[in-house]
């Protein structure tokens, strides 16, 4: 049984392979979004052309709630607008976020009003995935195939009664190829095994957080409470995505220091003021990370985000050759820079105006500055492990 726990285990490293490498985001319109588009259908049309949709993959309907939703319907519900069957339910809160669970064409428009008449609507094509094998065919040999046919004796003599040569060759090939199983299974079992355990890993810990949720990047109604409250429900990983959900030209998003996030100042930033919106940032490393709105006085309003990054799971840690500074004190809670209550009204800034769907169309703009990806840190690691796996291997033989 070794060879085949070996060649099952190859199998099953081969597919969570694949399935971690194929897993992909979408967001629906890129910078544009999910809203009534300037210059119709064609808009969406263009932007499906422009992406490959395989199963496992997740679509992010960027929308504000309240002016749009989306809802999954059938071809002749797409082509006539109309919305009285949906498949599922609608969904009226955004962002929004689908994952594709099976091939074939998907429909998607919005309900609001006239919105899907007007181009608000949206068809794509998903294939399988690539690594699913063909079905073996369960007709026999055509009829034109010869079976081998087995030799016939040409006489009657003793001598075709003797054992040949090749029938003891066979038999000893045999007993060869059962010992190499047997050496090679554990070798084996132990080298699939950490793979597909490091693998699995990788693809269950990559997550996409939206920040705020509904909420979105904006000046939050309660102060920096809503993001301090957000940030402790949930979760963040090395290789996790977060999505600042903002209209283009109201705000930005830029990482700073811890001193630069208490006292909410912008000369200095970690890497360039991201200004088109949404925002996807990779998190890349470990340990605690601060975000901040530049725009005005939005960030002393409470528009800033405190969040710790945890290192994946099966990375051991690095044990630290320096020992606690002294004056280190730990990680504070972010607070405003003034004491007083007054500091944090929304009275100096204006805060986002509410209006219908023709109240603010967002035009497609150029991609802002792209964030760094975790693919190679996941391509390290795997292949760090798979150097190691083979010498656990080679040490086993």
């Amino acid at each position: 049984m070794g060879m085949a726990g070996y060649v099952f285990l190859l199998v099953v490293g081969a597919a969570l392979l694949h399935y971690t490498v194929a897993q992909t985001t979408h967001v629906v319109g890129d910078s544009l979004g999910w809203v009534i588009p300037p210059g119709g259908a064609a808009a969406y049309t263009t932007w499906a052309s422009n992406n490959k949709f395989m199963v496992g993959d997740t679509l992010v309907f960027n929308f504000t709630t309240g002016e749009h939703d989306v809802a999954q319907v059938s071809k002749t519900a797409f082509d006539g607008c109309t919305s009285t069957t949906t498949i599922g339910s609608v969904i009226t809160t955004g962002p929004a976020n689908l994952t594709l669970v099976s091939e074939g064409d998907h429909y998607y428009i919005c309900t609001v009003g006239r919105h899907c008449n007007i181009g608000q609507k949206l068809s794509i094509t998903v294939q399988a995935s690539p690594s699913a094998s063909p079905t073996p065919s369960k007709e026999g040999p055509s009829p034109s195939s010869t079976p081998p046919s087995s030799p016939a004796p040409t006489s009657g003599t003793p001598a075709d009664c003797a054992p040949t040569p090749k029938l003891i060759y066979t038999l000893t090939q045999r007993e060869r190829e059962r010992e190499m199983a047997l050496s090679m299974g554990m070798a084996g079992y132990v080298f699939l095994l950490v793979v597909g355990a490091a693998l699995l890993h990788c693809t269950v810990a990559q997550t996409t957080h939206v920040v705020g949720d509904s909420l979105g990047w904006v000046i939050p109604p309660g102060g920096a409470a809503a993001y301090t409250t957000w940030a402790s429900n949930n979760k963040f990983m090395v290789g996790d995505t977060l999505v600042f959900n903002f209209t283009t030209g109201e705000h930005d998003v830029a990482q700073v220091s811890k001193t630069a996030f208490d006292g909410c100042t912008s000369t200095t930033t970690i890497g360039s003021v991201i200004t088109t919106g949404p925002a996807n940032l990779t998190l890349v490393s470990e340990g605690d990370h601060y975000y901040i709105c530049t725009v005005g006085r939005h960030c002393n309003i409470g528009q800033k985000l405190s969040i710790t990054v945890q290192a994946s799971p099966s990375a051991s840690p690095t044990p630290s050759k320096e020992g606690p500074s002294p004056s280190s004190t730990p990680p504070s809670s972010p607070a405003p820079t003034s004491g007083t209550p007054a500091d944090c009204a929304p009275t100096p800034v204006s805060p986002p105006t509410a209006g219908g769907p023709t109240a603010h169309t967002p035009t497609p703009t150029a991609a802002g500055p792209t964030t760094p990806s975790s693919s190679s840190t996941v391509a390290i690691a795997s292949f760090s492990l798979s150097v190691l796996s083979i010498f656990m291997a080679f040490f086993l033989l």
